[in-house]
């Protein structure tokens, strides 16, 4: 039987997630114009979406939309399916219904960290701390996207997983065994949805895990191996990890690989793409300007947990800390085996460090728990308990390279001036007009796209608002995300296409033309300012032509 407790506990999670899913999210259906809030990634998805949609439709689709669509997991394809079934039952459009499903994704990430907070600590006060402080930290960063996009439930599983998994292991240390039977069953519940719903975020975090979880007991029994391995209670957590392991990797061998992939993609190819892989100078220094405030910060906190006696929290802290190290040189690492390894190159193991976000939000949010909680009943405690919230969110918003203080700027201008224009907003505006010209040719016509050396939006926003096929342009990373028949042959064109552009000379015109034909393509946006600045005059025939593009056909 359900204790009113109990449900009154859920009522006031789920109250405090709503509200700040209310407070995060509003800015995205409150008067924004399209694309206006929307990510390289988001964009992305959305594109998926437009094709599956449009398949189903009847509408013809090109030879290489239908190969990066079957790239993609069957379970991603089921998601895109249900939001274009719901957007029909609510008569919006499958662009808003994506949002919702979105914001329904944020909403559970933030009933995962609220809910496994509580769950380790019974404490309403730390569970309301800790979403503060994840939701300031960079570990959100990868929760903001507008429309849906498959990795946010990597990042929505992983906080109640992550903290049902220290709880299990206190659990067994402690012999209550029997107390973590609900514990282990959602614990691997919840593994299996994330492990199906986007397989590689699971891929990132359990190794560095299990490492954590075992520091911890080494650490609890002071050091002495012997006397771990004596102990029956610690025998039952590694046999816990051994299971883990092994699930994990009895569901990589036996996961269903996406349709026609033959293998990864060679690194010569991957690099027409990408260049993410390489651990250079740079990349490193990245690693450490974006981690050393938590990493300080967590060290101090460690230290003032020991020197005040607080044992537990100590503990619970270093296996935090202890994780986000591992996550750290997971990706360093693997970033630099990326170099010599297909595989390691194609799974894209180096994001792990993302989810060490998350436990420096967990250590900092102990730390204020455990120094000010005490006082809380009192006016002077409660303002101290707030002060230190707030230094901390001041703090998180100033070292993270995305910003979620840059959401609160961006939110604040928004009620205030309808006219607010974002970077994303103003690359729709500026291609309405080869939209418009696209719209009116015949469909299913292929459109070289510009070349212009970023991730952007428009090919993926071209081919969303017409019924056309868009080439050559930034959708192709996703044709590499392994190697297939396609990518083969998509791979010459492009080497292809990207020596016109790196080495643009006085018969560019009539290459880019020759390459077109053999695309099957009338037609070749050109963006204006690449022609000025190589000096490029067109003499053929122009279809279209306004400030900002030009279109070449033959």
């Amino acid at each position: 039987m359900i204790k009113l407790q109990n449900l009154s506990i859920f009522f006031a999670l789920l109250i405090l997630s709503l509200f700040a899913t209310t407070i995060l999210r509003s800015h995205h259906f409150l008067n924004s114009k399209k694309y206006q809030y929307a990510t390289s990634d988001g964009v992305l998805m959305l594109n998926h979406q437009s094709m599956i949609q449009k398949s189903n439709n009847e509408e013809v689709l090109g030879e290489f939309q239908v190969a990066r669509n079957g790239l993609r997991p069957m379970t991603e394809k089921n998601f895109f399916e249900f939001i274009i079934g719901l957007s029909k039952k609510l008569n919006i459009s499958s662009y808003q219904g994506s949002k919702i499903f979105a914001t329904s994704i944020f909403f559970l990430a933030l009933m995962s960290i609220t809910l496994g907070a509580f769950i380790l600590s019974n404490s309403l006060l730390l569970a309301g701390t800790l979403l503060i402080f994840t939701t300031q930290s960079p570990y959100f960063n990868w929760m903001r996207y507008q429309t849906f996009c498959p990795k946010m439930w990597g990042f929505s599983f992983f906080p109640i997983i992550f903290l049902l998994f220290l709880k299990i292991i206190e659990d067994f240390s402690s012999k209550t065994v029997r107390d973590s039977k609900v514990s282990l069953i959602a614990f691997f519940t919840l593994f299996a949805l994330a492990s199906t719903f986007y397989p590689a975020s699971v891929a990132y975090y359990v190794p560095a895990m299990l490492f954590a979880g075992l520091v911890l007991i080494i650490i609890k029994e002071s050091f002495n191996i012997r006397n771990i391995l004596s102990k029956s209670e610690h025998k039952r957590v590694l046999l816990f990890f051994t299971f883990l392991s092994l699930s994990f990797l009895v569901f990589f061998l036996t996961k269903e690989k996406p349709h026609g992939l033959i293998g990864p993609p060679p690194k010569e190819i991957t690099e027409l793409v990408y260049n993410n892989h390489k651990l250079t100078y740079n990349r490193f220094l990245e690693y450490v300007q974006n981690t050393y405030f938590y990493l300080i910060v967590s060290i101090f906190m460690i230290f003032d947990f020991h020197f005040r006696r607080r044992t537990s929290f100590r503990n619970i802290a270093i296996f935090f800390l202890t994780f986000s190290l591992a996550v750290i040189a997971e990706s360093i690492a693997t970033q630099y085996m990326a170099n010599f390894n297909d595989f390691i190159r194609m799974i894209w193991p180096w994001r792990s460090y993302y989810f060490g976000y998350f436990s420096f939000s967990c250590i900092c949010a102990l730390w204020v728990y455990d120094r000010f909680s005490l006082q809380i009943t009192q006016a002077k405690g409660l303002l101290k308990y707030a002060s230190a919230t707030i230094i901390f969110v001041i703090a998180f918003n100033h070292y993270t390279f995305t910003s979620a203080g840059q959401l609160i700027k961006n939110i604040a201008p928004h009620y205030t001036n309808k006219n607010l224009v974002t970077a994303e907003s103003i690359e729709f505006e500026n291609m309405k007009n080869v939209i418009d010209f696209a719209k009116r040719q015949p469909a299913a016509s292929i459109f070289v796209m510009p070349r212009r050396g970023a991730y952007t939006l428009f090919d993926s926003i071209f081919e969303i608002e017409t019924n056309q096929i868009a080439i050559m342009g930034d959708l192709e990373r996703t044709l590499f995300i392994g190697m297939t028949n396609k990518t083969k042959k998509y791979y010459n064109f492009l080497y292809r296409f990207k020596s016109i552009y790196n080495h643009p000379q006085k018969n560019y015109e009539n290459k880019i033309i020759e390459l077109a034909k053999d695309l099957n393509s009338k037609f070749v946006i050109i963006d204006n300012k690449f022609l000025e600045k190589n000096k490029i005059e067109l003499k053929g025939p122009i279809a279209f032509k306004d400030e900002i593009w030009t279109i070449l056909t033959y």
